[in-house]
């Protein structure tokens, strides 16, 4: 993309998009007019290209790191499971729940915390570890049940819920709690 066809882009290029806006409408205050109209020609090309190529709004979530949380990929496509879910019952200690969080591949941030049948029952994240820090009431041989977000209605089975819940948009949640039949994910 550039304003003539004759010039050291143009000359190199394999095929020329021209730019054809003429002057800018204030001499000297740099380039606008143009800019925006390159702008436009970027967006109409790469939506040409997208539409040619047959990619999907989940093929751009999964490729747009802002796209992912916006409810745009299915969970099951991007959510932790098995030993990539920082998992813990819900009587362990902070401490224990601290070293799971940390061993963790990827360190999410979060751990699921589960009753003795592995139902979800809550959720602990780094930033409630943070809190309790930061009021001076921490205590690592404190359960996590005593501390963490308790499960909510919204929480729903992830067979139900396609896409991100609420909780986590609203919460502004790196990780969100998911469970179906078999336990926590």
């Amino acid at each position: 993309m550039t304003s003539g066809p004759r010039n050291s882009l143009a000359d190199r290029a394999d095929a020329v998009l021209r730019d054809r806006t003429g002057a800018e409408p204030a001499p000297g205050s740099g380039s606008t007019a143009s800019t925006v109209a390159l702008l436009a020609m970027g967006d109409a090309l790469a939506m040409a290209v997208q539409h040619r190529r047959g990619f999907s709004p989940e093929q751009f979530a999964w490729l747009h790191p802002a796209a992912l949380w916006a409810a745009a990929a299915p969970v099951r496509d991007v959510m932790r499971t098995g030993s990539r879910n920082p998992t813990v019952r819900w009587d362990a200690s902070l401490r224990e729940t601290a070293a799971v969080m940390t061993r963790t591949e990827g360190r999410p941030g979060a751990a699921s915390v589960v009753d003795a049948q592995g139902k979800l029952v809550g959720i602990f994240t780094d930033g409630d570890l943070r809190r309790l820090v930061q009021s001076g009431e921490v205590d690592f041989a404190r359960p996590v049940s005593a501390v963490m977000e308790r499960a909510r209605a919204q929480w729903a089975p992830i067979a139900w819920r396609p896409r991100q819940p609420r909780c986590c948009a609203t919460r502004r949640w790196t990780s969100c709690p998911w469970w179906t039949e078999r336990g926590a994910r």
